[in-house]
């Protein structure tokens, strides 16, 4: 593969991740709709350890556990932030 292939690999996945992260991001927003009927805090840090913990037990590439961790420590913030303002409010 050339280099331009290669790299036209990269850019479809990372179409493909951002469209991924979206859906994501919907879900936390209806998760955030949910705990905001129920009346529990959106943060909830021992969810985000399990999901921490069980996405570094999947990790079997290139990415080490460390870095997959940081990633989704990442995700799970913005997603957090979509709850605490409302999917309304979130910028495009």
């Amino acid at each position: 593969m050339s280099l331009d292939d290669l790299r036209q690999g990269i850019d479809d996945l990372d179409g493909r991740i951002v469209e991924l992260l979206n859906r994501r991001a919907e879900l936390a927003a209806e998760i955030g709709k949910e705990k905001q009927r129920a009346g529990v805090p959106i943060q909830d840090a021992a969810r985000e350890d399990e999901v921490v913990s069980r996405l570094r037990s999947q990790c079997r590439g290139l990415l080490t556990g460390d870095a997959v961790e940081r990633i989704y420590r990442e995700i799970i913030a913005a997603c957090s932030d979509i709850q605490k303002q409302g999917p309304d409010e979130s910028v495009q």
